[in-house]
Parts: C-alpha cells; sequence; structure tokens
C-alpha cells in the first residue's frame, strides 16, 4: 500500500503535460510493478489510478484502482479493458478498504489469460478503461506514453513465481487436443481505424528494398521519402483512402497499402498487383 501511495505522491509533483500520459515503474521495500495516473479533467488531483504490482519478487501480481470519483459500491466492481480497437478484456475486482480515504479496488493478475491484453498495452497507442456496468459504469481514456519501457521491466520487478527458483517437476504427457485462440490474432484495418490511427502521422518502415517514411496529410497530399543504399528520394504526391481500407497513393508512381495487426504489432502490406506484399513493422511517430 505504501509503495502505490508513493507513486501516488510522485504523480502528484509531475507537470500537467506528463502526468495524463506517462507510465513508470516502481520498485521499494513495500512492492513493486508499474502504474499510471489520469487526472481529472479540469483539475489538478488524479482521478484515479491504475497499478499492476507485486508485494515482492516472485509473489502473485495483481491489478490494482485507486479511485477519488463517483462511489463504486462495496461488491465485485467489473474492469474492463482495450487497446486501441482491440477486444475489450473484464477483469473483476473487490473492495479493498486501506484506511487511505481513498476507493480502492483489487483483482488477481492471470498471466495466463491477461499476458495478450498485457503486451497490447504495451505496444498500444491508447486504451479505454471502464469501471462498473450499465448506467452507473464510468470511463476513461489512457494514454500509452511509456507504457512499452514500464511494463518491459514487469519480468525482473515481479517475475513469474512458477517459473523462479527450482526447476517445476516434468509433467505427464497428454494427448493434444488443439485450442481456439482466445481472439482473433489478426486483422485488417478498416478506413475508420486508417483514418483515425494513421492519417495525420508520420509512418515509417523498412524491409530489403530500403526504408520509406511518409505522412499522408489530412488534405489528401502526400510527403515522404525513401531511402536506400544511403541515398533518399523524397516523395510529394496525393492519396486516396477506399471503403475497405485500402490507401492508394501516387507520386512518380502508384501504388495501394492495407495495413494489418498483428500480435507482434502493426505491418503494412503492398495490396496491389493482384498479391499482398509484406513491407514491414509500421513504427508511428508521436503526435
Amino acid at each position: 500500500m505504501k509503495a502505490a501511495l508513493f507513486v501516488l505522491a510522485m504523480f502528484l509533483a509531475l507537470p500537467g503535460a506528463a502526468r495524463a500520459t506517462d507510465w513508470i515503474a516502481f520498485n521499494d521495500h513495500d512492492g513493486a510493478g508499474v502504474s499510471t495516473c489520469q487526472p481529472e479533467a479540469g483539475g489538478r488531483d488524479p482521478f484515479f489510478c491504475l497499478f499492476l504490482t507485486c508485494a515482492q519478487p516472485g509473489a502473485a501480481m495483481e491489478w490494482i484502482i485507486r479511485y477519488e470519483g463517483t462511489a463504486l459500491g462495496q461488491g465485485v466492481l467489473p474492469m474492463t479493458l482495450a487497446v486501441d480497437h482491440g477486444p475489450a478484456q473484464e477483469i473483476a475486482l473487490h473492495r479493498r478498504d486501506e484506511g487511505t480515504g481513498m476507493q480502492v479496488y483489487a483483482g488477481s493478475f492471470d498471466r495466463k489469460a491477461h499476458g495478450l491484453l498485457l503486451t497490447r498495452l504495451a505496444k498500444g497507442l491508447r486504451a479505454r478503461l471502464t469501471l462498473g456496468e450499465g448506467a452507473g459504469a464510468v470511463t476513461h481514456h489512457l494514454g500509452l506514453a511509456g507504457s512499452n519501457k514500464a511494463i518491459s521491466q514487469l519480468g525482473t520487478l515481479c517475475p513469474d513465481p512458477l517459473t523462479r527458483g527450482t526447476a517445476m517437476p516434468e509433467a505427464t504427457p497428454r494427448p493434444y487436443h488443439p485450442q481456439p485462440p482466445e481472439e482473433p490474432a489478426n486483422y485488417t484495418l478498416t478506413a475508420a481505424q486508417v483514418q483515425e490511427r494513421l492519417i495525420g502521422r508520420t509512418l515509417s518502415w523498412s524491409n530489403g528494398a530500403g526504408t520509406s517514411r511518409m505522412l499522408f496529410r489530412p488534405d489528401g497530399t502526400l510527403v515522404g521519402a525513401t531511402t536506400l543504399n544511403g541515398t533518399e528520394t523524397a516523395l510529394h504526391g496525393q492519396w486516396q483512402l477506399h471503403t475497405g481500407g485500402q490507401l492508394c497513393w501516387t507520386t512518380h508512381a502508384a501504388g495501394c497499402f492495407t495495413f494489418h495487426e498483428t500480435p507482434l504489432g502493426l505491418r503494412v502490406y503492398r495490396s496491389d498487383g493482384g498479391r499482398a506484399l509484406d513491407l514491414g513493422a509500421v513504427q508511428i511517430a508521436p503526435m
């Protein structure tokens, strides 16, 4: 508890521009983990903080919400988290009395069930967190700046207790029964998703043909450059977004792209010419 309050105190000391989006990792004698605090709109005090924490290395992790807003009841509190346009995942939280004057809710972190969600939090652009359900639900939009760096430290701060220390006894082999995936692993961005996530942002990717950098401006113009063997060629042209999510462009040449979300991140494909050619992983420059 003291560790979480220490993180909250650090949050209050941060400049306003950083407080709203930055994730941090923390580690002291009372616990370790990662956290993000979101300020109340128009105010200076934190509206709520989200923690993923363990009491000590090797101990089980848990999700914790510390909340200073609307009363959310005494029973089970459902929390749902969705990253970018991915599916929402529900986590059951329970009220915890810590005598601090804040509402505190905690729930177990399941490494198998929540592992993909944690990966998405590390690699995504923004998240949507909803507390409660029905008419009384409260929704918050979380920035994910710093989440990748903070979450990458969890393996050291809160290692998996099942893999820490002595080796586990060898399990008895069982017949293999393939299981359906928990969630779709891949999807192609729709036109609306391309418009929201990519238009107005500088995109870059690299492959055997060099490095490409493109900015699809909201006014329909395109600027960028391609680099091969140290030689850079500037690009200037126009672009058009089709209803199926295909982004077509014309410079000194012409072509079309589609963008695919995968478990390893966003990838771009050249989609004209009758086949899809994987051009590489997409890097999106900050706003």
